[in-house]
């Protein structure tokens, strides 16, 4: 397993079946780019949003640093074709909705895999976690195949399985829990939704606690969602700036042969160093 160099601070998701929607996503500036054709599809409208996908994505500009597709999970009778469908198109990853096991994610990577020689893309999975069951096996369904880049905490249905509410501390414990399997297997967490698109200062708590807790970005339901989310889990000015001058302080105190040191008041060891090293990677991240 290993974490690849996108950025997913914002995942935008936007209905597949909506092509201006999709168009003005794909130039927002977002991280990352989720075109759905699960849960923002209707039943009967499902090989139509296959159709308009794949005609909006042959001419779309795309402006962000990944272009992924939600396919239908596979307790439906829709998810094959999805990924029939993606065949030929200019995506770079496949999410996995309402993953029940680590099974299920191997199913999609040997069946992408397969359908390589029909021209489908060498794309990464983002497995998502949306039951409790799921939440239990996450550290198993994040190594469940070397292509996962990413693990996915899903809120809505994890609540209507639970009974808990939206914004309350009862889902702290799996939100955390997920967290730490996505680290646990050298993928990026990416935390759920915040679905009051014009509550900005509410995302940006959500957004700082998610960060918190380890997560390496949230979705997005709309670009006015993106700076905010952006700013949230980017190391701020003050950081980048005591991160450089701890490294310089650390670097100048090992080239005299001394190891730990107090700078500022604060003991430096190597483990301190790997944390400023990893802000200043962020904003390097950033950058290009």
């Amino acid at each position: 397993m290993r974490r690849d160099t996108v950025l997913r601070r914002s995942q935008l998701v936007t209905p597949a079946a909506k092509p201006t929607v999709v168009v003005k996503a794909l130039a927002s500036g977002a991280d990352s780019v989720i075109l759905d054709l699960e849960d923002a599809v209707p039943a009967d409208r499902k090989a139509e949003a296959r159709s308009v996908l794949a005609g909006t994505l042959a001419d779309a500009a795309v402006r962000v640093g990944e272009v992924a597709v939600r396919i239908n999970g596979l307790h439906t009778d829709w998810w094959l074709d999805d990924m029939r469908a993606l065949c030929g198109l200019p995506i770079s990853s496949i999410v996995i909705p309402k993953v029940r096991s680590p099974s299920d994610v191997v199913c999609i990577d040997r069946v992408a895999h397969q359908l390589r020689q029909h021209g489908l893309a060498e794309v990464s999975l983002q497995p998502m976690i949306e039951t409790p069951d799921a939440v239990l096996q996450a550290k198993a369904i994040a190594a469940a195949s070397p292509c996962n880049v990413a693990l996915l905490f899903g809120i809505g249905d994890y609540i209507a399985q639970t009974g808990m509410r939206f914004g309350s501390t009862g889902t702290d414990l799996a939100r955390a829990q997920v967290a730490l399997a996505a680290h646990a297997a050298g993928v990026d967490p990416i935390d759920h939704v915040w679905p009051y698109a014009k509550d900005l200062e509410g995302l940006e708590r959500d957004a700082r606690a998610g960060a918190a807790l380890g997560y390496a970005g949230k979705w997005a339901v709309h670009p006015a969602q993106l700076e905010t989310l952006h700013a949230a889990f980017m190391p701020t000015p003050a950081e980048l700036d005591e991160a450089r001058r701890i490294i310089a302080a650390y670097q100048a105190s090992v080239a005299e042969g001394i190891g730990a040191l107090l700078v500022e008041g604060q003991l430096v060891d190597e483990a301190v160093i790997k944390i400023m090293q990893g802000r200043l990677r962020m904003e390097m991240a950033e950058r290009t």
